[in-house]
Order: structure tokens, then sequence, then C-alpha cells
């Protein structure tokens, strides 16, 4: 695969429910061949894919990846049995 574009979006605090995520960096990359189910990839501070979800997307032709990074989403694996987490952990 190569990479079309990359866009690196300006941190902005979000709101969740019980706490304000004020560190959150996130990154879309544009596939140039096309890819099979376009995910939101999450991580912790460090890089590490710690989970994903299918984007649900609806957007022909454009082919991407997501990425969000946070130490909240290292606290949501710790708390996680196996060290990732799922769809129901994030809502």
């Amino acid at each position: 695969m190569t990479i079309e574009h990359s866009y690196q979006f300006q941190t902005q605090p979000i709101i969740c429910p019980g706490r304000v995520v004020r560190d959150l960096t996130l990154r879309v990359i544009e596939w140039k061949p096309r890819i099979t189910g376009r995910k939101i990839y999450f991580g912790g501070e460090s890089g590490v894919v710690l989970g994903y979800l299918a984007a649900n997307v609806t957007a022909p032709g454009f082919e991407f990846s997501a990425y969000a990074y946070s130490p909240f989403f290292n606290e949501i694996a710790k708390a996680s049995r196996v060290g990732r987490f799922t769809d129901d952990q994030l809502l």
C-alpha cells in the first residue's frame, strides 16, 4: 500500500461522559490502492495499537485508516482482562 495523503488534526478536547480527554492525537491516512474495510485504530501514547473499530463511513472512493492515540486508551486497555478493548468500552 502507498500513502496518498496524510492528515494530522490539531488536538481538541473531547468531551466524554464523566471526563474530558485533552490529549488525543488524530491522524487520517488516505491509501492509494483500495483497502478492504476502513478502520479507526486506537492506541496509547507509545503508539502501540490497542484496539480498533470499523469506521462505518459512507464515502465512495475515499480509502482511509484513522489512528487515534491517547493515554486514555491505555486506561481502557488496562481495565480490560486481555489488554485490548472493544467498541462497548468506548461508547
